[in-house]
């Protein structure tokens, strides 16, 4: 496709999908030489800028009409850390002692609702952190918080059938 050509049926949805994905067009000369026209047919994008630099556009080889391109990709792979996340230990928790907290909260102490609330939201938490064994682990992948082990499990035995 001509990104030169503004009448070309293609153009204008390529340039929206382009800005709705923030991607950067690295090449934006002519690459294609014809006897009538000259036309730019390679397309490199990114969605950083800083990923492809030192764009050279070479004169075509032999009789060939398509120009050469060099071009230096930065492939620097970046790392992330595993997440750690703080989980609870429900079935490890003392729930004797976590009903006789809550139930030493008294809600008439309190002039509004807004106030009763903050107070009472302050102490289940309190009581929670109390009663409720909570250990740190690293998340693999940066998976989400809900895919548990199980889960990880079953999507295996899917993808394995």
């Amino acid at each position: 496709m001509n990104l030169f050509d503004p009448s070309h049926y293609l153009s204008d949805e390529l340039s929206d999908l382009k800005h709705s994905f923030g991607l950067h067009q690295h090449i934006n000369q002519a690459t294609f030489f014809s006897p009538t026209s000259n036309s730019l047919l390679d397309h490199v994008y990114t969605n950083d800028a800083n990923l492809v630099g030192n764009v050279t556009y070479l004169s075509p080889l032999g009789a060939c009409h398509h120009a050469v391109i060099r071009c230096s990709v930065n492939l620097q792979p970046t790392y992330i850390k595993a997440a750690r996340r703080t989980i609870w230990q429900y079935s490890k928790a003392d729930w004797i002692k976590a009903n006789h907290n809550l139930l030493q909260f008294n809600f008439s102490d309190h002039q509004d609702a807004d106030s009763a609330w903050s107070s009472f939201h302050g102490t289940f938490m309190q009581t929670m952190y109390e009663c409720i064994p909570q250990r740190t682990i690293k998340s693999k992948n940066n998976d989400a918080s809900w895919l548990h082990t199980e889960l990880r499990l079953l999507i295996r035995k899917k993808q394995t059938i």
